[in-house]
């Protein structure tokens, strides 16, 4: 076994006897050791391995690659899914660098290899995450910046994170384990990889020592900037749901927080919106907004920001995302739906067993699921949409958008829960009378944007 796997893995629950586990497998060193280990853990944990090779098309030896992993794999009984993408083309049309591009299609391969139940292992590991950490400080970047990759988020996995790059070549050797190597690894051009051969080397000559001793004196500090991090955005994240409003984030909620809580709300009230990630600059505009009171700002992608009625509200310029939110459908399903601008969460809770999470969600999330009726869809509004609010009556959405001030602009991304029968839960407004949770509820769906 790798040195610290077994560790990671139980600190973080990645596994659980019984888990479908799918490897990214690129061919190099650190995903076929990550393989090989997992084919170890197999027995033991009652996992059922698979493996999944995304061909960017990008190298020379891309082919090269995929070859090798279907030998591989077929030598040592691996289910394998192979995908080509046509990362240069793609990225052409959507304006993304070709990394971003490729990141995003190979994240979505492997969700596609997994589905949604099964778990995703990634071979990120600990020089990854000391090279990701110098690259962030370059750039400016705040605390979230500093805490290196996460070790799980949603259903990826990472057991070789708090693992040094020498302990896995060292593995990969007393296995006899065959791999590639990935040409691009020495290119002089790459900030990474001069990070890699030049930074790194001169901060460990510096400290005296060789090996592995300085990625885990990093990795120390990983593990306590990820736990003030967390800290930090649970506070944030009561905050938001205290000073949250129908049309974006009430100034004074901002105003009495702590900037380090502050700035979280910002991200996440952004987020909500469907606005792309707030960057520092962003950040520091909306910190002059809130300060100022009044005007907006411009942000990226085509977003700005501005204070209505004493609410910070985020607003996208160009037509056709409206045009392509009012159109917007999808058959409710538990776990993520994507939807314009992100990504939708439809999570499903037992009342009783998980009333603490339950608790700590947003009040207006939840919807009762025996109460939902037929072809239960999650949408944008339509002409003659009618919500009953407990305490205020049946209204029109219309009329109910227009009584909370609601930006015309921002109505058409506003979604919503639907059956047969009508309209079963609004965004920002919380659930249809008819299914709000009640002291008979056993199960309940909780709906939040990502």
């Amino acid at each position: 076994m790798i040195p610290g796997v077994e560790e990671t893995v139980a600190r973080y629950q990645m596994l659980a006897p019984g888990d479908t586990v799918t490897v990214a497998l690129s061919g190099g060193v650190d995903s076929v050791s990550l393989l090989h280990v997992l084919l170890g853990l197999q027995r033991e944990w009652s996992l059922s391995v698979r493996a999944c090779h995304v061909n960017h098309g990008l190298r020379e030896a891309a082919g090269r690659d995929e070859a090798f992993c279907r030998e591989l794999c077929g030598k040592w009984g691996v289910p394998l899914t192979v995908t080509a993408a046509d990362v240069r083309a793609q990225a052409a049309k959507s304006g993304e660098s070709l990394e971003m591009c490729g990141r995003r299609l190979r994240y979505a391969a492997l969700r596609r290899a997994a589905g949604e139940a099964g778990k995703i292992a990634t071979a990120h590991q600990l020089n990854d995450q000391l090279e990701t950490f110098f690259i962030n400080l370059l750039r400016g970047t705040g605390l979230s910046g500093l805490c290196g990759i996460p070790a799980v988020r949603g259903q990826i996995i990472r057991p070789l994170l708090f693992t040094a790059r020498q302990e896995i070549e060292a593995y990969a050797a007393q296995n006899g384990l065959s791999y590639v190597e990935d040409e691009t690894n020495a290119a002089p051009d790459f900030l990474r990889n001069r990070i890699r051969w030049s930074v790194i080397p001169a901060l460990e000559a510096a400290k005296g020592e060789e090996g592995f001793a300085l990625a885990h004196a990093f990795g120390r500090a990983f593990m306590s900037l990820q736990s003030d991090e967390a800290c930090l955005q649970g506070l944030a994240k009561e905050a938001y749901r205290r000073g949250k409003s129908p049309t974006g984030l009430l100034l004074e909620s901002v105003r009495d927080q702590d900037w380090a809580v502050g700035r979280r709300m910002l991200a996440l009230a952004a987020r909500e919106a469907g606005a792309p990630p707030l960057r520092e600059t962003g950040i520091s505009a909306l910190r002059a907004l809130v300060n100022r009171g009044k005007g907006r700002v411009q942000l990226s992608g085509g977003w700005f920001a501005r204070l209505r009625r004493k609410t910070l509200e985020f607003v996208f310029l160009q037509a056709e995302r409206a045009v392509e939110a009012a159109d917007f459908c999808a058959p409710l399903q538990e776990g993520r739906i994507r939807v314009p601008g992100g990504g939708f969460s439809c999570r499903k809770y037992l009342a009783g067993r998980d009333d603490e999470k339950i608790h700590k969600l947003l009040f207006n999330s939840a919807v009762d699921c025996a109460k939902i009726g037929s072809n239960p869809v999650v949408r944008t509004r339509k002409p003659g949409d009618q919500l009953s609010l407990p305490g205020r009556g049946t209204k029109s959405l219309k009329k109910l958008l227009n009584e909370a001030g609601v930006p015309p602009e921002s109505r058409s991304r506003l979604l919503l829960l639907a059956d047969d029968r009508g309209v079963l839960w609004l965004e920002g407004f919380g659930p249809d009378k008819r299914c709000a949770p009640d002291e008979s509820t056993r199960e309940v769906f909780v709906l939040t944007r990502e």
